[in-house]
């Protein structure tokens, strides 16, 4: 199973918690890609290990 955590995004500081550093986990839990900033756009990429199909 992959994680991908997505949060949105604020311009500025808020007065509220939970905004900022989306992630995403490999299946063993390890942290393939996540946000640098708390404000501001970012997008992150990461190649995601996938199985073989079966035949």
């Amino acid at each position: 199973m992959i994680g991908i955590g997505a949060n949105w995004s604020v311009d500025d500081k808020q007065p509220w918690f939970g905004y900022g550093f989306s992630t995403i986990l490999s299946p063993d839990g390890k942290v393939l890609a996540t946000a640098k900033s708390i404000h501001g756009s970012e997008i992150i990429y990461a190649t995601i290990p996938t199985a073989e199909p079966a035949r």
